[in-house]
């Protein structure tokens, strides 16, 4: 019995190396778009000043990667465990749209419908504001965990597989700064931290595990855009109104 054991979790660890090429060619084939609902009632102010904005070319990872983690094994007499945790990483390849064109759409709308000031394409005078926009980190990760079970009778064994993704987060980093006439008037780095749970069944991979974490990734990506997005119009708003009045 001891030797089927041993020859058993072997074989687990030989295939955990191979599962790691699968995991990979697999998460590859999952994609999903990011999405923004703009649901705050739109601004009534007054738009006076007249704002151009300079978004920084960022480009996240190409590729989705997967890595290994923690591994977990319970080498009992009539019952053992085998766990394998991996790391996974989203890629621009999930994304069915640009990142950094999805962010600057986003915050072109946001600026449209809240912002107190209009939109200019150019620079005409010393009282035009320059807002410059750079994201400085954006990274999504979640834990993916890949675990067998076998319990042994006097006639047999019986064995129980299963897979899942655990909650994604998202870090991200956004700077701004606001200028008029080469003067900074305001700056600020954002930082915005967002957890999904697994779970949003619809789309791409809606009944495998391994789509809905993507799925569930990218929703984790576009509420931390959405969520810095907002606070930068709202700042702004605010440090022109404060420079109007000194």
């Amino acid at each position: 019995m001891r030797k089927i054991v041993y020859l058993l979790f072997a074989v687990l660890l030989c295939s955990s190396c191979s599962g790691l090429k699968e995991l990979q060619t697999s998460f590859r084939q999952f994609g999903a778009n990011l999405e923004y609902v703009h649901d705050r009632p739109i601004s009534g102010c007054l738009k006076k000043d007249s704002v151009v904005i300079m978004m920084h070319d960022y480009l996240i990872d190409g590729k989705t990667t997967v890595r290994k983690g923690s591994m977990l094994i319970l080498p009992f007499l009539f019952f053992n465990y085998f766990e394998q945790n991996y790391w996974i990483t989203l890629g621009q390849e999930a994304l069915n749209n640009r990142y950094d064109d999805f962010f600057n759409a986003n915050l072109t709308e946001e600026c449209h419908r809240n912002g107190c000031f209009n939109l200019a394409s150019v620079i005409s005078n010393d009282s035009t504001y320059t807002l410059e926009i750079g994201v400085d980190t954006c990274y999504t990760r979640a834990k993916y965990k890949r675990f067998s079970s076998f319990v042994y009778f006097g006639y047999g064994y019986s064995s129980f597989n299963d897979e899942y993704g655990k909650t994604p987060k998202t870090t991200l980093k956004v700077s701004a700064v606001l200028r008029q006439a080469g003067n900074v008037i305001f700056r600020k780095q954002y930082v915005s931290e967002n957890s999904i749970s697994r779970g949003i069944e619809g789309g791409q991979g809606k009944n495998d595990p391994r789509g809905i974490l993507i799925r569930s990734m990218t929703g984790s990506l576009s509420l931390s855009t959405k969520q810095c997005i907002e606070e930068i119009v709202t700042d702004i708003n605010k440090a022109l109104l404060l420079n109007t009045k000194q």
